[in-house]
């Protein structure tokens, strides 16, 4: 791992920890030596360049930063890092997206799956089986569900190589 990385992982494990117990915001702003700089308190006069909530970092995150808390360099990243740490944060918040995705698509098959009025016809002996209609709109309910579990598979791909 670059030196870059290692300080990243020490800065977000100082933070973590310090954090966990007060605060869950991680904010991100550029020290005053140009450096960035992680830091669970609200920094006052400069510009925030970004937040974290502390809780939505996965459990591999968290592992890799607390098993780092003891790096002495946990005050500034380089650039190289700071593109890691948004990478990583960009594949969690697609991988929380295509889980609510998958859940949405799994509860609207679910839901889907009483036929509607006229997915219904008569049979000759008096009853009813379900029509065309009925086979395609719950055939696109279930290419929905696949098509979401793609995508989801996709962003743990897309995560794990971060």
């Amino acid at each position: 791992m670059k030196k870059h990385s290692w300080m990243l992982a020490g800065a977000a494990a100082a933070v973590l920890m310090a954090g966990a117990a007060q605060a869950d915001t991680i904010y991100k702003y550029r020290g005053s030596d140009g450096e960035m700089v992680y830091s669970n308190t609200r920094p006052k006069g400069v510009e925030i360049l970004g937040e974290m909530d502390s809780k939505a970092l996965s459990s591999d995150q968290q592992t890799i930063y607390s098993s780092r808390a003891a790096m002495p360099q946990a005050q500034g990243t380089g650039a190289r890092a700071d593109a890691h740490l948004q990478r990583l944060a960009e594949a969690d918040a697609n991988v929380m997206r295509a889980q609510q995705n998958l859940r949405a698509a799994q509860a609207a098959l679910q839901n889907g799956r009483e036929p509607l009025p006229g997915e219904r016809i008569g049979t000759a002996n008096g009853y009813s089986r379900l029509n065309e209609a009925y086979e395609a709109r719950v055939g696109g309910l279930e290419r929905a569900v696949e098509l979401a579990q793609q995508q989801l598979d996709q962003a743990y791909q897309v995560r794990a190589r971060s």
